[in-house]
């Protein structure tokens, strides 16, 4: 299931109107609805049930999020800890993530980059207020294929305690629902050569390792 969004949206992910009001029961119902919709009628259940969505939205931000646990959300800056934790969480992030207390300035500074970026969307998965998954996704306009926008996933990291159970599947498939959204065309991705088991994983998701990637470290 995709992400609701909406341009005008703080992107707390939580605020879900007034709590117990009829407001909120019929908002909920509403979604449970138009949740099926989506289900069954794709792409054009998005437009259906959220007419203020903008093609390509310019300011992408999350309204609320699926009605599921972990729930999807964007990132704010109190969850960089434990961002930065699961990003140093392997062999690779290990030589190249700093943990310290306070955060060093980099994270701080890359966090108010993207924060203030419409065209980049960090995202956690939340667990009873413990993040326990993160992504980050990267909108981006282009002149070639007819001006066709394109998505890029990057920095997806689950925490040790819930890998294997279908959270990493959820991520990316809200990920390339929120692609979707935004009227991108194709959804990339890079993944290091020392990790196999990631590039099944990807190829399981449908992504074809059409092209061969290169960097240039500077």
């Amino acid at each position: 299931m995709g992400p609701r969004v909406k341009p005008e949206d703080d992107g707390g992910g939580v605020g879900y109107g007034e709590s117990g009001s009829a407001a909120w029961v019929i908002s909920y119902v509403s979604d449970y609805l138009c949740s099926s919709l989506m289900v069954a009628l794709s792409n054009n259940a998005y437009w259906f049930c959220n007419p203020s969505w903008q093609y390509p939205a310019p300011n992408l931000r999350l309204g609320r999020p699926p009605l599921t646990t972990p729930l999807i959300r964007q990132a704010n800056a109190t969850d960089l800890p434990a961002i930065i934790a699961m990003l140093a969480d392997d062999p690779l992030g290990k030589q190249r993530e700093i943990i310290s207390d306070p955060i060093d300035t980099h994270y701080l500074a890359a966090f108010a980059a993207i924060d203030n970026d419409p065209n980049q969307l960090l995202i956690v998965a939340d667990e009873n207020n413990s993040v326990v998954g993160c992504a980050q996704i990267t909108f981006i306009p282009g002149l070639s294929r007819t001006g066709m926008w394109r998505g890029q996933i990057e920095s997806v990291r689950i925490a040790e305690t819930h890998r294997r159970g279908g959270l990493g599947r959820r991520m990316f498939e809200w990920a390339i629902e929120a692609c979707r959204a935004r009227g991108c065309g194709l959804v990339q991705l890079t993944t290091d050569k020392t990790r196999p088991d990631a590039a099944r994983f990807y190829e399981a998701l449908g992504f074809v390792a059409s092209h061969e990637g290169m960097k240039l470290s500077l």
